[in-house]
């Protein structure tokens, strides 16, 4: 069977912007593929809106909102899906906006209607419950706002809505909200898709991209042993969970950089490392004779945007190759260099990959000497296939995510996927915070001392030695635990959110985030910081705030004042008591 043609290949082609070529990149173009079925993904978060809009005795008003690419309109698809109005037999095109079997209205994009329309669209979306129809309206935030501004029409009553509003988009706990329009007040809730994790999804895209049916043209193809599409295709349906741990961990440490990827900037990323956009008939013309085609345009150096050695500048239009090309990890030493570049093991792979390995280095020493076996880019490709596709232990594979990104990160997302925490855990986690808070305040270390005190301080990193005292807290008090957003959002799969709180009181409850983690164990490590960000600075300060709101000594009055004396040996306090204009000092 010849492969020239093969239509799911074309399909995956236009999945990415590395190219023009990308028509189905938006979910209302994908739909009328009939690859579409194949590989759509049901979210959670699309299954739990349905029972709240169709499932509940009233009808409801949910708004979908964040950035493009983030699902929204998957999310409107699976819903008419699951109505039953949209079938794999029966694909309609999506309206602008739309009253669907009398029980649904949706507008499907209000970003994209003038001002006028999407003022008209907003009242009508709100209005739809009291009608008993549910409404799905879908739009980006600031069109969002901007609409609600000009329907409410009265700007002190916007600011109160839109306080309400912003709260809810950074919370995301699909509590109603009320909004005064005129004479009226209507409800809905609103999603921001924008805070949703996408990264557990990578799992079910690439299985259902590597559904063996989708591939039966590339599997029985003639020139299957010599197409790098088809070896693409074989290598990670071998390699799968490997391929998957990476890719999550990958995903993960860009949105905890702030570099957070949109659902359909993942399937660009996966269906570009398939393919890198060649054709069946570029293939068969060109590569079937191409030696190192099989290495050239393998799923590690595609995955990081590489033809070979060669960076492909088209790749760069594809945002997580972008990102990874920032941070560089493939120029990492890492502990098994000695093993791929002096002994020349390459155990760790299977035969086929480890052949094509084997086959690269030969021809560029034949070529080129043996100096080009040490070149730095030849390494660089060695190592993306190193962290992609090694057969590896557990503990190996930890150790090269520590090298790679950090051991802060390895132990953050091991923690985040761990869903009960031990007693073991939570005390080395709140033993972690407390020291490096301790630190953070005191200017110093810690040596076993239970007790941190809140003090009077000039910044972070300044030791003074006298301080003022104006509270304290003992360690035992800071109590750490994770919780599954799932509970929230119904979205987020095996990713869990660690928090820490202080005291009893739920409002004195922290999250956890990588950066915070990250920043904890360096300073606990003994980095000096000269400059913080200035939005983790301001987490650290409503830290101390709500310590010292918690903690603050009630015993004292305005004659009484503690101060913390400080050396190298150790740490001491003195009372000191002012009354009638002499001192009285208790240490």
């Amino acid at each position: 069977m010849n492969n020239i043609g093969s239509g799911f290949v074309s399909y995956l082609n236009t999945m990415n912007n590395a190219s023009s070529n990308n028509e189905n990149a938006l979910a209302e173009s994908q739909v009328k593929s009939k690859y579409y079925d194949y590989i759509k993904v049901d979210r959670r978060l699309g299954n739990y809106i349905y029972g709240e809009l169709f499932e509940k005795e009233k009808s409801s008003a949910v708004i979908l909102t964040g950035h493009a690419g983030d699902g929204k309109t998957s999310i409107l698809i699976q819903l008419l899906y699951k109505l039953g109005y949209m079938s794999k037999e029966n694909k309609k095109p999506l309206k602008e906006e739309d009253l669907v079997l009398n029980k649904f209205f949706y507008v499907k994009d209000m970003s994209e209607l003038n001002e006028t329309k999407q003022q008209e669209m907003l009242k009508e979306f709100l209005i739809q419950p009291s009608k008993n129809v549910s409404s799905l309206l879908i739009s980006n935030t600031g069109p969002l706002l901007n609409t609600f501004r000009k329907v409410i029409n009265d700007d002190t009553k916007f600011e109160e809505f839109e306080d309400r509003l912003l709260k809810q988009l950074d919370s995301n706990n699909l509590e109603d909200i009320q909004v005064e329009i005129g004479d009226s007040v209507q409800s809905f809730k609103i999603v921001n898709m924008a805070k949703i994790d996408n990264t557990y999804l990578v799992r079910e895209l690439l299985t259902k991209i590597l559904q063996e049916n989708l591939w039966e043209k590339c599997i029985y193809c003639k020139n299957t042993d010599m197409c790098p599409i088809a070896f693409n295709y074989r290598t990670c349906v071998k390699n799968i969970d490997r391929i998957i741990d990476f890719i999550e961990r990958a995903y993960t440490y860009l949105k905890e950089n702030e570099s957070r990827l949109t659902v359909r900037q993942m399937v660009s990323h996966i269906s570009f490392a398939l393919t890198g956009n060649l054709t069946c008939e570029q293939i068969n013309e060109k590569l079937t004779h191409d030696k190192e085609a099989l290495f050239d345009y393998a799923f590690p150096n595609l995955f990081f945007g590489y033809k070979g050695i060669e960076f492909i500048k088209e790749s760069y239009n594809i945002k997580a190759i972008k990102e990874l090309s920032k941070i560089g990890i493939d120029q990492i030493s890492l502990s098994k260099d000695h093993s791929l570049f002096v002994n020349e093991d390459f155990d760790m792979f299977d035969d086929e990959v480890r052949y094509i390995l084997e086959n690269k280095l030969r021809i560029n020493i034949e070529s080129l000497g043996i100096e080009s076996y040490n070149s730095m880019q030849l390494r660089r490709a060695f190592r993306r296939f190193y962290m992609i596709l090694s057969n590896i232990s557990s503990e190996e594979f930890n150790t090269m995510i520590s090298e790679i990104f950090s051991d802060a990160f390895k132990e953050y997302y091991n923690l985040m996927k761990n869903r009960n925490l031990n007693s073991l855990e939570r005390k080395k986690l709140r033993n972690l915070i407390f020291d490096a808070l301790y630190k953070i305040f005191l200017g110093v270390y810690n040596k076993n001392n239970d007790i941190l005190y809140l003090t009077v301080k000039k910044d972070f990193d300044d030791i003074q030695n006298v301080q003022l005292i104006l509270g304290e807290f003992n360690r035992n008090n800071i109590n750490v635990f994770n919780q599954s957003s799932e509970d929230t959002m119904k979205e987020s799969g095996e990713t869990n959110k660690l928090y820490f709180r202080i005291g009893s009181d739920k409002r004195d409850c922290f999250e956890i985030t990588y950066q915070m983690l990250k920043y904890f164990m360096r300073i606990n490590e003994g980095e000096i910081f000269t400059s913080l960000n200035p939005s983790f600075t301001f987490g650290l300060n409503k830290i101390k705030s709500r310590l010292l709101k918690q903690c603050r000594n009630e015993n004292y009055d305005s004659e009484e004042i503690k101060l913390l004396f400080l050396n190298k040996d150790n740490i001491r306090t003195m009372n000191i008591l002012i009354e009638d204009s002499k001192l009285f000092a208790d240490s």
